[in-house]
């Protein structure tokens, strides 16, 4: 770790996976509904973000439409105006926007938010409509990604902002990927690792919280989860019946 930035919000409470969702509800996940409910019991949130075709900045998890949506192909080849049109789950309501999530938050809990990428996302223009979006927020606002690039961004764009890079099963288990990681840690200077909470603990992520790097983790579903992130980790981004069970 090449500096030392200070965010204590950050282990401060556990991190609802994309809301207070819950199955056979109006809660869906990445909806206002299950925003509000995590707002209510107090814990912080985790969300993902995309774009629209025409460049909104929706809260929608999935690459397509199909699982959560009566729509089909991908979110990116749709106009706003049209996904507007699909409701999402059980829920009776559209994707939010970003804009919608901070409002319904209100800076009242803190807020994770995972920008998904592929392999032709241009980062720099999905970056600059989430910083248009967060203009004028006060909230604590976390921002975390697969693609290390975007923590890159941050760094250079978004400094303020406490800035992640994810790792999973792909980033850890791979010869090249773990090679890659001291050249992003130095590059993109991440204030915290969030990793799958399967592959704790490791050495990686021990010797970063040994040098007094933050760690989340997810996604914390069971008691035995709770324990590996209660020991390993400073975060846990949890789904029920994990921490409210």
């Amino acid at each position: 770790m090449t500096e030392t930035r200070t965010f204590p919000w950050l282990a401060k409470s556990p991190v609802a996976h994309r809301g207070l969702h819950a199955k056979d509800s109006v809660r869906v996940e990445n909806t206002l509904p299950a925003v509000e409910a995590a707002v209510e019991q107090g814990f912080a949130i985790e969300i993902d973000v995309r774009l629209s075709a025409d460049g909104q900045v929706v809260v929608f998890h999935d690459k397509t439409l199909d699982r959560l949506t009566a729509g089909v192909g991908l979110v990116k080849e749709v106009p706003y105006g049209d996904l507007k049109a699909l409701p999402v789950g059980a829920s009776g309501l559209p994707m939010p926007l970003l804009a919608d999530v901070l409002h319904a938050i209100s800076s009242k809990v803190a807020l994770y938010i995972e920008v998904k990428t592929e392999k032709d996302t241009k980062v720099s223009k999905l970056m600059a409509a989430v910083r248009e979006a967060l203009h004028g927020y006060h909230g604590p606002v976390a921002i975390m990604s697969f693609n290390p690039y975007v923590a890159d961004w941050c760094r250079q764009h978004l400094p303020l902002a406490p800035r992640g890079i994810i790792m999973g099963q792909e980033t850890l288990s791979r010869m090249r990927t773990r090679l890659l990681i001291p050249y992003w840690l130095k590059r993109a200077r991440p204030d915290f690792l969030a990793v799958d909470v399967n592959l704790l603990p490791n050495r990686i992520i021990h010797d970063w919280r040994a040098k007094g790097g933050l760690v989340a983790t997810w996604t914390v579903r069971t008691a035995h989860q709770e324990k590996v992130a209660a020991q390993h980790a400073d975060a846990p981004i949890f789904e029920s019946p994990a921490v409210t069970g």
